[in-house]
């Protein structure tokens, strides 16, 4: 990953990384909230000033993940951009960018599915339901990366016609 510069492979980090930040988000939500539930029933940690102090800032914080979600989602688009104006790319290469791109769209719609699927599981169902950006951003995964793909390649190939002249 030494002197790494933007590229179509970029993209798949992208997809990754959402992937692995939803699900790990809807995952330590639930197992906090059936950890929680299990508190509750003990009245020496549900009557303490303490437990409540934790459980408001546990909340608080849960509740911004949505948000962060489409702050992380905006800060890679804006990485992959500027990272895209710092390589020279021959237009011979567009054809095989644009190869790449299909190939990570459907990596993206397969990694859209196994959200899908694993939000709907019973046990993560009522948290993936207690967020509206994670899972529209999800879901639609597959068309994010097409639009952050297309202007990374109108980026990366298109610029070496401007800097001719």
């Amino acid at each position: 990953m030494k002197n790494k510069k933007g590229s179509v492979f970029d993209i798949i980090m992208i997809a990754v990384a959402l992937f692995s930040f939803a699900v790990i988000t809807l995952i330590s939500v639930s197992v906090y909230n059936q950890y929680k539930e299990e508190l509750t029933s003990n009245p020496v940690f549900n009557d303490s000033t303490s437990n409540a102090y934790v459980e408001e800032k546990a909340s608080t914080t849960f509740a911004m993940f949505d948000y962060l979600f489409s702050f992380i989602l905006v800060g890679l688009i804006i990485m992959v951009v500027v990272s895209s104006f710092s390589i020279r790319s021959h237009p011979l290469f567009f054809f095989i960018s644009m190869l790449l791109l299909i190939i990570v769209v459907i990596i993206a719609n397969i990694l859209s599915q196994a959200y899908t699927e694993i939000a709907g599981e019973q046990l993560l169902a009522t948290t993936a339901d207690s967020y509206t950006i994670i899972p529209f951003i999800m879901g639609n995964l597959a068309t994010f990366i097409l639009i952050i793909g297309a202007i990374l390649v109108v980026l990366l190939y298109g610029k070496s016609k401007y800097e001719e002249n």
